[in-house]
């Protein structure tokens, strides 16, 4: 099953229930290739993926039929959700994948958590999981902060223009996206003086 956020990026639900650490990501083969994709689906749930079709695996994961049998492996990787007192979320694009996760696992089980999510997209409309993000304000001690780069009115933002408005020295950080971005928001955060073991990091 599919779910569109736009023309190009979506998300791929699987049957099967994957039981991860908020953050982790499977790794895909198919077409001869392998790939990996972070896990946006509360541990326990089926398995989610969040994709844009930029490639050979994406643009088969994008047209494969319902039913089909897909290989995967993991669940893997280090990028994972801690026990911190606050945690705040730096995402582009596709790079929210994992932090759905995290936020799903909050909201259930740690909902007084302090948490931030600064997320940039494109286009306010085509927000991945903008409603579910937007409502999570109202069911947890969450904040949203949105940089939409192409807005119908005003200059355009990107989440380096509302990062200095979230600096905390004793929070951990979650950063997932461009390496260019990812550049830009760890030297943003060692620059103000946050200890590089609270900053965590998944790019692509």
């Amino acid at each position: 099953e599919r779910r569109f956020w736009d023309e190009n990026v979506y998300s791929l639900f699987f049957e099967e229930p994957i039981h991860h650490k908020p953050g982790q990501f499977l790794m895909v083969k198919a077409l001869g290739i392998a790939r990996a994709y972070s896990l946006a689906n509360l541990p326990g749930d089926p398995a989610e993926f969040i994709i844009k079709a930029v490639g050979r695996m994406s643009n088969y994961l994008k047209e494969v039929e319902p039913g089909t049998k897909i290989e995967v492996f993991g669940p893997l990787g280090h990028f994972t959700l801690g026990d911190e007192r606050k945690s705040i979320f730096v995402a582009i694009g596709v790079g929210i994948a994992p932090i759905i996760s995290m936020l799903r696992y909050l909201e259930k089980n740690d909902p007084e958590r302090e948490s931030v999510l600064v997320y940039g997209a494109r286009y306010e409309d085509k927000v991945v999981y903008g409603d579910y993000l937007r409502g999570l304000e109202e069911k947890m001690n969450f904040k949203l902060a949105l940089a939409i780069s192409r807005p119908k009115e005003g200059e355009g933002k990107h989440v380096q223009d509302l990062l200095p408005e979230y600096i905390d020295k004793k929070a951990v950080y979650y950063v997932c996206g461009t390496p260019a971005m990812g550049k830009d928001v760890i030297n943003m955060l060692t620059g103000a003086g946050v200890p590089k073991e609270r900053i965590k990091a998944e790019l692509y």
